[in-house]
């Protein structure tokens, strides 16, 4: 409404500072007390007062004193409307006309760049979680085994490090009678040994941590040479290796049909 006053000061039927009858005549601005601006009209000849109603412009004719146009406001900026800074209306009608143009006060909707950030933190999230778990699993990973000639088939009591071949229902005896289910089958990390040389089965209930069988690595073509003492044991491959005695064997045993090494404890034999 200021913007109004102003181009009315400004138009023709507006008291200017040369006009002899309300003109300031080149004095200073004074403020209205019924308008409220810096202006040159006296006060009793303010457009505010409704005695100078006739003498409004046309393009106030319509306008009363302390009245808001809301339909200036709803088709100018009806953002002011919609978002509740509209000054409140004088009537109930005007009230109820606000409240129907009143905005959902519900969740805004999520933009696109919102989403693409969002897919972009649940993917990092992710691929943390992926590093966690795969960091776990290098900790937890068996890195040695008990070479065992006892052992019918290679076991190990984790999966961790292993590639999972499938599922087992076996069940395993142990030297003292006690029965343990299997769970898996699998491969152990050993690139340097043949696929049937690293078939192993797992058994979570097993206290050892892996039993390499020295069976299973016969079967498959390999030597196994337990060196004397603390020198440790060599294994080769069948093609590689070449074993030439000086003297006969002290102790000559067989293999039974359980795949165990047998010698005998009479000295006759």
């Amino acid at each position: 409404m200021m913007e109004l006053f102003k181009k009315a000061l400004d138009s023709k039927d507006s008291p200017k500072p040369g006009n002899q009858n309300g003109g300031g005549g080149g004095k200073p601005k004074k403020k209205c007390p019924h308008c409220g601006l810096m202006v040159y009209h006296k006060p009793e000849k303010c457009f505010e007062l409704e005695a100078n109603a006739d003498k409004r412009p046309a393009h106030l004719k319509s306008w009363r004193p302390g009245e808001v146009d809301f339909n200036k406001i709803r088709t100018r900026f009806p953002y002011l409307a919609t978002t509740g800074l509209a000054p409140p209306p004088p009537d109930d009608t005007l009230s109820n006309e606000l409240a129907t143009a009143a905005v959902d006060n519900g969740p805004r909707p999520i933009s696109k760049v919102s989403r693409r950030w969002a897919c972009r933190l649940e993917r990092r999230k992710a691929q943390q979680a992926s590093k966690r778990v795969e960091a776990n699993a290098i900790d937890d990973a068996i890195r040695q085994a008990m070479l065992d000639s006892g052992a019918s088939k290679t076991f190990v009591n984790s999966k961790h490090g292993m590639k999972l071949t499938g599922t087992s229902d076996k069940v395993v005896v142990t030297a003292n009678g006690s029965e343990l289910p299997a769970s898996n089958t699998a491969l152990l990390p050993i690139r340097a040994l043949s696929k049937g040389a690293r078939e192993a089965i797992v058994v979570p209930e097993m206290k050892q941590k892996a039993l390499l069988s020295v069976g299973t690595l016969a079967d498959n073509n390999y030597t196994t040479v337990f060196l004397p003492g603390r020198q440790g044991v060599d294994i080769y491959h069948a093609n590689d290796v070449n074993i030439s005695p000086t003297k006969s064997p002290i102790l000559q045993g067989w293999r039974d049909g359980r795949g165990l090494w047998m010698v005998p404890l009479d000295s006759n034999q």
